[in-house]
């Protein structure tokens, strides 16, 4: 009875340890280096998170880039929304034998200012972390500027007929494009 006492709690603790999750918060303009060579290859896992912000108009214009600035491209990458389903993911595709054609990895990524992100990444080599913020994206005033012109404008473009046939046709290709691109993704995975 004392022997299966124990193995359970040996389990348990070991299943414990395991899942312990260190959570590297970053804050603006704040860079991160990690040298994976300080560590064992068990531990050259880091996860690093934006909390984001609460929701105000302050923050609309607003655009947070994660840059990660690594000399080669032999990383993976796990994204998430927490650290907890990053840490999932990359528990899955450890104990998988899964080979992800289309996995996309992207040293600029842009977060959402105002949920929390988190981005897992594991490599052999060092590699430095930049949180950087934007607090006026010209990009998202001049998107915004053009969107209130075409809105205003909505009645004389849909009369011209020139426009209405160049939508339709942008918009076929695209869809076009966009079906067999779910098609191949299907077909590999």
């Amino acid at each position: 009875m004392s022997l299966v006492f124990r193995s359970v709690f040996l389990f348990t603790y070991i299943h414990f340890a395991s899942s312990q999750i260190l959570v590297n918060y970053l804050n603006p303009n704040e860079a991160v280096t990690f040298n994976p060579k300080q560590y064992r290859k068990s531990e050259r896992f880091q996860i690093y998170c934006y909390e984001g912000k609460p929701k105000s108009i302050l923050y609309l214009w607003q655009s947070i880039f994660l840059n990660i600035d690594l000399n080669s491209e032999d990383y993976t990458q796990y994204d998430g929304p927490t650290p907890e389903s990053v840490k999932q993911e990359y528990d899955a595709h450890r104990s998988s034998w899964s080979m992800n054609l289309l996995s996309w990895r992207s040293k600029n990524m842009k977060l959402d200012p105002f949920n929390q992100s988190c981005v897992g990444i594991e490599s052999n080599d060092v590699y430095t972390v930049i949180l950087k913020v934007i607090h006026i994206d010209y990009w998202k005033i001049l998107m915004l500027v053009a969107g209130v012109f075409i809105y205003i404008s909505a009645d004389k473009l849909s009369g011209n007929v020139l426009f209405y046939y160049l939508c339709g046709v942008t918009f076929g290709i695209t869809a076009s494009f966009l079906i067999l691109i779910y098609f191949i993704s299907k077909l590999f995975l």
